[in-house]
């Protein structure tokens, strides 16, 4: 279990700076993981929480209709993650969301909880955002 907040922030900066981060990383095909088959032998699943400094753009998200949140039950968590969930949680994923955050470029699921504010973020192979600038397509 890790909290660095550089490494979560570096590649979800949509979320802005951090009060607090706890997650973990593993290689695929080293434990039990039912998500993926015949993963490759460096896919990276990266599984966490996070909690913003300032969450009204995440509650502004949630009341946006045009983002189509719809509630979801995260499933094959790891221990560790699965312990620090916040009892209670009411958690809703959209799907343009997610889209918007990996740019299609990976697979990612960002879990929203209506009551607390956090995320809870399951994704393979998410990069740094400044190893793959944005590219801007030509006119």
């Amino acid at each position: 279990m890790r909290q660095e907040t550089d490494q979560i922030t570096s590649r979800f900066p949509s979320f802005g700076r951090l009060k607090s981060t706890s997650w973990c990383g593993y290689t695929l095909g080293t434990r039990d993981d039912a998500r993926i088959e015949a993963p490759g032998p460096t896919d990276t699943r990266l599984v966490g929480l996070l909690d913003a400094m300032d969450d009204k753009a995440l509650r502004k998200d949630l009341a946006d209709p045009a983002l189509q949140f719809k509630p979801a039950t995260p499933a094959d968590l790891p221990p560790e993650i699965d312990k620090l969930l916040p009892e209670g949680a009411e958690w809703m994923v959209s799907e343009r969301i997610n889209a918007t955050i990996t740019e299609d470029l990976y697979p990612g699921t960002f879990y929203y909880d209506r009551r607390s504010g956090q995320v809870l973020f399951d994704c393979v192979n998410p990069f740094r955002k400044e190893d793959h600038p944005a590219v801007v397509p030509s006119q």
